[in-house]
């Protein structure tokens, strides 16, 4: 009996040490109203009620997201190792929301409005995939000697990937066109 107590602390201690990550995504949507009396005037609308507007230029909606990781360590036998790790990711998503019964312009929004939504859903998954990175890096990090590198090393980490978000978003946009080429433009529908 105490031999087999013997082996089965042994089992334990050789397991590795376990680093539990916890990723949370919340998404919200804010929606702004468009009305047309006829197709021909969704286009005005869309451009008169948009809140979207960056450098001049109006788009019909949008994903902003905020990325925060928190990370926690422990010392086991002179090492700081993460013990655990939490990304919240929030993405909020600017969209426009039809206030008509014109049989016109709804045809129209029909066509158009489910591109535009998979093209802004496009940019919530590359922030769900960074945010999966992140995570994932955070969890293959070594342990150090100092709590102060381990901490150095795990900003590093989330920051980076934060900043190659930053160019993904604009990459996205850069090869669809903004969602042109997922035919996320009205102009192709009026």
């Amino acid at each position: 009996m105490e031999c087999m107590m013997k082996l089965w602390i042994l089992v334990f201690a050789l397991l590795p040490v376990t680093v539990y990550a916890d990723t949370e995504v919340i998404e919200k949507y804010k929606f702004y109203i468009v009305s047309a009396s006829a197709a021909n005037y969704l286009l005005t609308s869309l451009n008169l009620e948009s809140p979207v507007r960056e450098n001049g230029d109006i788009y019909h909606a949008n994903t902003q997201y905020q990325l925060k990781t928190r990370f926690w360590w422990r010392k086991d036998n002179g090492l700081c190792r993460l013990a655990k790790t939490k990304t919240v990711l929030k993405l909020n998503y600017t969209l426009p929301k039809l206030n008509t019964k014109k049989r016109d312009v709804l045809a129209v929004w029909q066509q158009w409005y489910p591109h535009l939504y998979t093209h802004e859903k496009g940019h919530g998954s590359l922030a769900k995939q960074t945010a999966e990175t992140i995570d994932k890096q955070l969890l293959a990090i070594k342990a150090h000697s100092k709590s102060a590198s381990l901490k150095i090393k795990a900003q590093s980490i989330a920051q980076k990937e934060i900043l190659k978000l930053k160019q993904s978003f604009k990459d996205y946009d850069l090869k669809t066109n903004h969602g042109e080429t997922q035919g996320a433009w009205i102009y192709a529908y009026l």
